[in-house]
């Protein structure tokens, strides 16, 4: 299985983001695009398109199960 180049983290928590997004790194992903809501989760999936999206399911605004069918849209 191949390692993703990019990814897209979507948690309301900076410090979770970060832990995320050093665990990312660690595993060889190039590049880590970061957002605190559902609606910049979306938003940053429509600019960036990532290999591949971690959602947390409570954030502000919109959750991620808000955001998870606009993303697969």
């Amino acid at each position: 299985m191949a390692i993703p180049k990019t990814a897209l983290v979507a948690d309301d928590e900076n410090h979770i983001r970060a832990y995320v997004r050093i665990i990312l790194n660690h595993l060889g992903v190039e590049q880590v695009y970061e957002a605190s809501s559902g609606v910049e989760a979306v938003e940053s999936f429509e600019q960036n398109r990532p290999d591949v999206v971690f959602l947390d399911i409570n954030m502000p605004g919109m959750t991620g199960l808000e955001a998870l069918p606009k993303i697969m849209e």
